[in-house]
């Protein structure tokens, strides 16, 4: 055989990339990485003081990355000689790299990419892979003449017409996948990413109430007759992250499925596991709100998986257990590195996926794109006909000012949800002005068991606080409020102590608790600032602990604490400013006087000053 099939040589000289084209790949990638590096930076460092330097580093490792995909794309890859030897094709670069693939290895020969991009690509059972530039070809027909004369050299082994006609079974594949336009694909990436500009746009990745009004999932809202939601779920995403790796996942399996099932029987799989997954979430998870496109994407998984099974020998990679192990990887890796991760939706959307393939796995595999074409087509104007009546319900629902309070009214009442998504939900019905009493009432409700549930989050207490607060019951607001301060010593529980205490000055005077000294402590604002208290019998209040408010006409500007020593004299003066600069209208009162005895009082009177904010703890 050696000797009578020569051997033939070709120069290959790749030609240097677009300098445009570089351009941008090398921006796209820079921004994508920049806007991945601080989404995913966010998620464990929150603080507002940093975000400036997140934004920055992110920038930065953009920047490089960017730079680094410019420079890679702008080089000229080295000349080559690729040899069609007698019984194999060899690929030698100038420097000196070399790939060799025996004609009776081969697996595939095809051409993949279009345009400036177009690449001839030999694959033999071991997965090794030899990628030729049809641009490095001196002539335009040199590439085909290759792909030829590959074919006619395995045609001259033994059973080579059975290679051949396998190898053109994959040749139409790879065809079908280089040429097929893929629509349905396009426009998933393309309605999701617009949606997530809503979502952006609209606050609701900061706010889950906002994204229960944009339709994310919740058992209990669908329950209770949501159904629209099992549908619009499907389209929203919580995060940057999120919506990166889905889209990724969408575009993989998209673009691999669409030029082989059909845009219609595709974009049918696609919605129904999304519905599968979204109901399999709200029957057997344990989350109180679920979103994204996975579920979706798993049914395609799933399908991906059962295609190469099925049709292993028409795929353009060798089957092998590798390749298995790969997907097993890629199905069990997001549940074990991602957090908050709804299994079961995934689970039942690559259960639907893997049955709807089931259900199409018979003939050769290029024919299911004509096979029932008219019926699926039918069932993909009704499911998108059902997904956009959903959506028309969740942007009527958008449009209406009530509807996150609404939602929140009829979260309160499942009892069996978790501490957070409870305590979130009677926040936004206590910090709402259009609140019903009902409504006030049931958060008031909720949160007295939220707290004996969780009895350590001061966030809780806060929102048991204001619901008091909310009902008039100023002086329960104040000793609740004390509390979440007391675990928690932060500007928002100051604020909010500050406003509860001054609104029980104002509805019948001070609070007392434990003994009634015989006179009341007298507080008053000095001139310069400083705020000077009459004690009156000062070894009385040895170890109590009196609250004051600086406030003006618009509401609280401090709070202070004063803890009274045991060799304190009748007159204590604090010589800090309790607010800089006070308006000439503010006031200092005393609202809570705390007489109960310390354990170990201390030998001198200690301050304490808590700057009220303006933008923390806004209440009707």
């Amino acid at each position: 055989m050696s000797e009578e099939i020569p051997v033939r040589e070709i120069e290959l000289r790749p030609k240097r990339g677009s300098g445009w084209k570089a351009v941008f790949t090398g921006l796209a990638t820079g921004v994508i990485t920049a806007f991945f590096f601080a989404a995913m930076i966010r998620e464990d460092r929150n603080a507002p003081d940093e975000a400036f330097w997140i934004n920055a580093f992110a920038v930065v490792i953009g920047g490089i990355i960017g730079i680094a995909v410019w420079s890679a794309s702008r080089q000229t890859p080295p000349p080559a000689i690729l040899r069609l030897e007698p019984e194999s094709i060899r690929w030698r670069s100038s420097l000196g790299a070399e790939i060799q693939l025996p004609y009776s290895d081969i697996w595939a020969a095809y051409r993949q990419g279009r345009g400036a991009g177009e690449t001839l690509v030999f694959k033999d059972r071991a997965k090794g892979t030899l990628m030729v530039p049809v641009s490095g070809f001196s002539e335009p027909g040199l590439a085909a003449s290759v792909l030829d004369e590959v074919r006619g050299r395995m045609s001259r082994l033994p059973e080579g017409d059975e290679r051949l006609a396998a190898l053109a079974r994959r040749d139409a594949v790879a065809e079908a996948l280089r040429t097929t336009p893929k629509p349905v694909t396009i426009a998933l990436i393309s309605l999701l990413v617009l949606i997530f500009a809503a979502e952006m746009a609209m606050g609701a990745l900061e706010d889950p109430f906002r994204l229960l009004a944009f339709g994310a999932n919740s058992p209990f809202l669908v329950r209770t007759g949501d159904w629209f939601r099992l549908a619009t779920a499907n389209l929203l995403h919580g995060g940057f992250i999120h919506l990166y790796f889905n889209l990724y996942a969408l575009f993989v399996f998209g673009f691999t499925l669409e030029p082989l099932l059909g845009s219609a029987r595709l974009l049918v799989f696609f919605l129904i596991s999304s519905l599968a997954g979204a109901a399999g979430s709200v029957m057997l998870a344990t989350y109180d709100m679920s979103l994204g496109a996975s579920t979706g994407i798993f049914g395609l998984f799933a399908v991906e998986a059962f295609v190469l099974w099925r049709w292993k020998n028409e795929g353009l990679q060798p089957p092998s257990k590798r390749l298995w192990w790969s997907i097993a990887l890629a199905f069990v890796l997001p549940a074990i590195l991602v957090r908050h991760v709804d299994h079961m939706g995934h689970m039942a959307g690559f259960a639907t996926g893997l049955g709807l393939a089931a259900a199409s796995g018979r003939g050769e595999l290029l024919d299911l794109r004509s096979r029932h074409r008219r019926t699926y087509l039918v069932l993909a104007v009704l499911l998108s006909a059902l997904f956009l009546t959903a959506a028309g319900i969740t942007v009527r629902r958008l449009a209406d000012p009530a509807e996150e309070l609404e939602i929140a009214g009829r979260l309160l009442r499942g009892r069996d949800l978790s501490p957070t998504l409870l305590n979130n939900a009677a926040w936004r019905v206590v910090a709402s002005r259009s609140a019903t009493h009902v409504q006030l009432e049931d958060a008031l409700a909720t949160m007295k068991d939220v707290v004996k549930r969780d009895p350590k989050s001061p966030e809780a207490r806060d929102t048991l606080a204001t619901a008091h607060f909310r009902l008039g019951h100023a002086r329960e607001a104040v000793v609740v409020e004390r509390e979440a301060l007391a675990s928690a010593d932060t500007p928002v529980y100051a604020t909010q102590l500050a406003r509860f205490e001054l609104a029980l000055v104002e509805s019948g005077g001070p609070l007392l608790l434990g003994e009634r000294p015989a006179r009341l402590p007298q507080a008053r604002l000095l001139g310069d600032g400083s705020t000077q208290v009459d004690l009156g019998d000062a070894s009385a209040l040895s170890g109590a602990t009196l609250h004051f408010v600086a406030a003006d006409p618009r509401g609280p500007l401090a709070h202070l604490e004063l803890i009274v020593g045991s060799e304190e004299s009748a007159l204590a003066q604090y010589e800090g400013q309790p607010t800089p600069p006070l308006p000439p209208d503010a006031r200092i009162l005393l609202t809570l006087v705390d007489s109960r005895e310390r354990a170990d009082p201390p030998a001198e009177s200690i301050w304490r000053l808590r700057q009220t904010t303006s933008d923390a703890g806004r209440l009707p």
